[in-house]
């Protein structure tokens, strides 16, 4: 027994050092606390550095946009005017409010969640927005499983007074799972184990990819800028402005109707008609709650309601009479009408394309429309308020 604690006990300064490289250089940014570290996000600096600069980026790979908001936010200190959504809405661009303190930091994919994250962050790097629009489509108020790990979003819900669930289970639990693995655990930990991702800190086999990590970085010359291979090709390259919108890349410009529809088509037989994008009580109280509080901190809001191909919401619409029930876009617009109506906040747009004039022309895809038609949404908005 003694023989085996020394050992141990030699082997232990091995252990210590593979933990500290692992830890240290981290290539998979496996661990929460590197996520959100602008140093090792290589292509997001990069990003951030030409709009800050006032130049436009084609977009050659994947992106954390939160990262990228982020530094925006860091490095512009006078943004008056921010843009909360979608990918939907992230042809909005500044040209609309006429002024240059403009940014949007809508969000591919992104929900409610994301949306309090990206308001934390700016008001974190010391913004103070005095107008903020907030994107709604058909899905934004469905239930959503989980939610992002952020330790940003857990400070809005602080800031918000909103009950803040554990991330993760207690300690002893996570132990026994750990040394008496059984068929209750949830599906990641089967795969990876109780401890995951910590536990490669003492992983070898994470350590020699580390290592070669390393190599190839001091084989390159990394401390030199890098420059990025596209990932998807040129025509399939976005264009993000300094102002934070997009156009869209080439082949998606170049999409028409039939298009869109054969390659929909087959997809869309068994969607439409799902249930989870109607209005959750949860996520309602969410959007009501942070809307409350922009009001109260004394923030303009609106919102703006981008509908979907004209072409898929007659065929979900079909869908829903067939079945005896309301699209759940009609009860997700009800829901932001009556919302904007007990705080007087503006409503632009509408879910139902035939309400905004429309065609299937104007969209890219199902849902994502052309830069021109939601310039015309917001002008035909403005033309019947009254308002520049």
């Amino acid at each position: 027994m003694l023989q085996f604690l020394l050992k141990l006990t030699l082997l232990l300064p091995l252990l210590i050092g593979m933990a500290w490289v692992n830890w240290s250089v981290d290539p998979a940014i496996l661990f929460v606390e590197h996520q959100d570290d602008p140093s090792r996000h290589a292509y997001e600096t990069i990003v951030a550095d030409d709009l800050l600069a006032g130049r436009p980026h084609r977009l050659k790979t994947t992106c954390l946009e939160l990262l990228v908001d982020e530094l925006i936010f860091r490095g512009r200190p006078q943004i008056d005017t921010i843009v909360l959504g979608t990918s939907i809405a992230k042809p909005v661009h500044e040209g609309l409010f006429g002024g240059p303190n403009f940014f949007n930091a809508s969000v591919a994919g992104g929900r409610i969640e994301e949306m309090l994250v990206a308001y934390q962050l700016a008001l974190d790097c010391g913004l103070h927005p005095r107008h903020v629009l907030i994107e709604i489509d058909g899905r934004s108020l469905g239930q959503r499983v989980g939610q992002p790990p952020s330790s940003t979003l857990r400070t809005a819900f602080k800031r918000l007074g909103i009950p803040i669930k554990a991330d993760r289970d207690p300690i002893l639990p996570m132990i026994r799972r750990a040394l008496i693995p059984g068929e209750d655990r949830p599906g990641a930990g089967k795969e990876h184990g109780a401890f995951y991702p910590y536990d490669e800190l003492i992983s070898p086999r994470y350590f020699q990819f580390t290592m070669a990590y390393v190599v190839r970085r001091w084989m390159a010359h990394a401390d030199k800028p890098r420059e990025f291979v596209s990932q998807f090709g040129e025509a399939n390259e976005s264009l993000l402005y300094p102002d934070g919108s997009l156009e869209w890349w080439g082949n998606a410009l170049a999409q028409t109707p039939e298009t869109i529809r054969q390659k929909f088509d087959e997809i869309h037989t068994t969607s439409v008609a799902a249930d989870e994008y109607r209005p959750a009580a949860n996520k309602c109280r969410l959007y009501e709650t942070f809307v409350a509080d922009l009001v109260r901190s004394g923030v303009s809001v609106e919102f703006v309601l981008l509908p979907p191909n004209p072409w898929y919401f007659e065929r979900a619409e079909q869908e829903w009479t067939r079945a005896g029930k309301k699209l759940p876009s009609i009860e997700t617009e009800a829901f932001i009408r009556s919302l904007a109506a007990k705080y007087n906040l503006r409503v632009r747009g509408s879910l139902d394309p035939r309400r905004v004039s429309v065609t299937e022309a104007d969209y890219i895809d199902d849902v994502h429309l052309r830069r021109e038609a939601i310039d015309r949404i917001f002008k035909a908005s403005n033309a019947n308020s009254g308002r520049p």
